[in-house]
């Protein structure tokens, strides 16, 4: 398992060349079938090129709802990585360190927005509701003059009798945004829990050997205190990392 790889690391050709002999006929393939191929290429891309003009004027142009929402979506998440600091750390080395703990204001936060992400099917459901009136706005000039319209639910909300079929989200809309929105969830996931292993890396190597309250033999009892000693100082890790050690979500 990956946490006794982890820890336990912690505390404890040239590929054949071959020759050929090319003959009068041999080169004259060679030269030739560049050729042949350099038409065929120019052939399919005329073809691309009629299939993506017929598309352009088939009923695709005319998914204004997937359009408006998948903008407001992107908008939200992307405010949601700018407000969490997700793209300031990569791995251990963007941290600020002092000893063998972190000691950066941005880690924390980014830490504790993440704890969302315990619950992606729940998240993923808020950040859609949120999308259906979402306004993104200018930084700079806070503009909301070119406001989008607002995208109704029958589920969540009532119809109102003038609003056209292109603003309404039907169970399949509603399928293919909330899928949209939590495979961007789980791709924060897997890089925060990459982050977060090397947290808990960076601290267990730095521990001295004599010291018992890290050094135990248990594994668990160890990943338990390097656990409990983050939250306390503000940097709760995910319940998916917790679940490789055994402890508790209380922990």
């Amino acid at each position: 398992m990956r946490k006794k790889s982890k820890l336990n690391i912690l505390l404890a050709g040239k590929k054949k060349k071959h020759g050929f002999a090319l003959n009068a006929n041999d080169a004259l393939v060679q030269i030739s079938l560049p050729l042949v191929l350099i038409l065929a290429i120019a052939t399919r891309l005329m073809v691309v090129g009629q299939q993506m003009a017929d598309e352009q004027q088939g009923p695709k142009i005319l998914d204004i709802w997937k359009q408006q929402l998948i903008l407001r979506i992107d908008s939200l998440m992307n405010d949601w990585e700018k407000e969490s600091f997700y793209n300031k750390f990569n791995n251990a080395s963007d941290i600020t360190w002092l000893d063998s703990f972190p000691n950066d204001k941005y880690l924390q936060t980014l830490c504790k927005n993440s704890k969302i992400l315990d619950d992606i099917p729940s998240v993923s459901t808020n950040f859609y509701i949120e999308a259906l009136t979402y306004q993104p706005t200018s930084l700079e000039t806070n503009d909301t003059s070119g406001s989008l319209t607002v995208l109704y639910d029958s589920e969540l909300s009532e119809i109102p009798e003038d609003i056209e079929q292109e603003y309404i989200i039907n169970p399949s809309h509603r399928k293919y945004a909330i899928e949209h929105i939590q495979k961007r969830c789980l791709m924060w996931k897997t890089k925060i829990e990459n982050l977060e292993w090397d947290i808990i890396a960076n601290i267990a190597a730095k521990q001295p050997i004599e010291d018992v309250e890290v050094t135990d033999q248990e594994l668990a009892a160890q990943m338990q205190k390097i656990a409990y000693a983050l939250r306390i100082r503000n940097y709760p890790i995910l319940n998916s990392i917790k679940s490789e050690y055994g402890t508790t979500a209380e922990n």
